[in-house]
């Protein structure tokens, strides 16, 4: 959220030769069915996970960026038996409370401190208006394109949206509680990578991420935003590739 799975299609398509790809959305993102009831990053972190020996998986290099940035880093922490390493950006990990850094862009603040009157104004401006907003402020170079416009309006239809909104009231809660953490002691190798023109969520999270997680990497991806994936997707594929294929076997900590 707010975001599609679609956007993901560049940078899947410039990787498909060289790993083997499984887009996962999230229980409660996107069109996956439930809402805050599993919007939880240890609900979604075991699903992930039960996903993973579903499949029979190993060895697996999970990618989550924005919100999927705290689960991975919560499946990590809950059993690495199945995972190899990270690649997490531009979204939450840090109990923003703990820190004297201004870890949120203007737009998150907002949300999180406004509160009702804020997620009111949300459900009743609806889904058009609120996403064409967040996609101004969350992309550089790239355009969406009709197919994910329409992809992302169906997804948050509706009650959809305002149910998303609410969900963010205790985001800041499920951080504190599930992901900040476990961060100083994971051992998963994690390559931090961030959208240097990132509004929404800045660099300064990512850089703090890096200070705090034991065995990580981090990359500042020029001209990108909070989907750096979608405004660099050259740039994001050959990072992905390099550290799945041999990147992520640090020799010395970095965090």
């Amino acid at each position: 959220f707010p975001l599609t799975i679609l956007t993901f299609a560049s940078v899947w398509r410039l990787l498909a030769d060289d790993v083997h790809l499984i887009g996962y959305d999230v229980p409660g993102l996107g069109k996956s069915p439930g809402g805050p009831e599993v919007m939880r990053y240890d609900v979604a972190a075991r699903h992930l996970l039960d996903l993973l020996e579903e499949l029979e998986l190993r060895d697996v290099h999970l990618v989550g960026h924005d919100i999927p940035s705290a689960i991975v880093l919560c499946a990590a922490a809950t059993d690495r038996s199945r995972i190899a390493s990270l690649v997490i950006g531009d979204g939450p990990g840090i109990d923003a409370t703990s820190t004297k850094l201004r870890l949120n862009g203007a737009l998150v603040h907002r949300l999180l401190s406004w509160g009702a009157p804020y997620r009111s104004f949300v459900g009743r401006a609806g889904a058009p208006a609120v996403l064409w907003v967040i996609r101004r402020l969350a992309f550089v170079r790239t355009r969406i394109s009709t197919a994910e416009l329409a992809d992302q309006l169906e997804a948050h239809r509706g009650a959809r949206i305002r149910a998303m909104m609410s969900w963010f009231a205790g985001a800041v809660e499920g951080v504190r509680t599930h992901v900040d953490p476990v961060l100083d002691h994971l051992e998963v190798p994690v390559h931090v990578v961030w959208g240097a023109e990132d509004v929404l969520v800045l660099e300064e999270m990512g850089r703090e991420l890096d200070r705090r997680l034991p065995h990580s990497r981090f990359t500042s991806i020029p001209v990108a935003g909070h989907a750096p994936w979608a405004d660099q997707p050259e740039v994001y594929a050959d990072l992905v590739r390099s550290w799945v294929t041999g990147g992520h076997r640090l020799e010395t900590p970095t965090g």
